[in-house]
């Protein structure tokens, strides 16, 4: 049996025919109201469809705005780094010829004080070699038994 020839026999004995299809009707009318059809939900579903396809499309092209963007400052960025590196290795090889210089500075003067040195132990040696022959003279002249055993020697004085 069917459930509205049920519920229409239970309100037909307490309200009677007419109260009962009064009551039956209005609860037909309220949920044909509020039911939602196939026809409803197809409406709804191409509805939610087309928003999806808005948003996605929407998204889409945000999302290559961003692309396009990021790609953008992406290059941005390497141009930048390459020139940073570009002034880096410049800088590099200034620092690099400003040692060389330097070093070669050094060494030349270093040649210099070894030539100005060696000059020196030169000069000084012929000082020393002069002093030690002033000396032997000054001891043969003021000593004369040196200069008896000098004379003996070379057969000078007999």
């Amino acid at each position: 049996m069917n459930l509205a020839v049920a519920v229409y026999e239970k309100l037909k004995l307490k309200v009677g025919e007419d109260g009962a299809v009064a009551i039956l009707d209005y609860v037909d009318s309220k949920v044909e109201e509020t039911a939602v059809t196939k026809l409803d939900l197809a409406k709804v579903e191409s509805s939610l469809g087309s928003e999806i396809q808005r948003v996605e499309s929407s998204l889409g092209s945000e999302i290559q705005g961003v692309e396009s963007s990021l790609g953008t400052e992406i290059q941005k960025v390497e141009s930048n780094l390459g020139v940073e590196i570009h002034n880096l290795r410049a800088e590099i090889q200034r620092v690099e010829n400003k040692l060389e210089a330097a070093i070669q500075q050094i060494r030349a003067e270093i040649r210099e004080l070894e030539s100005r040195i060696d000059i020196k132990m030169n000069s000084l040696e012929w000082k020393m070699k002069l002093h030690s022959l002033a000396l032997g003279a000054l001891i043969v002249v003021t000593n004369p038994k040196v200069l008896d055993i000098l004379g003996k020697l070379l057969g000078i004085i007999k």
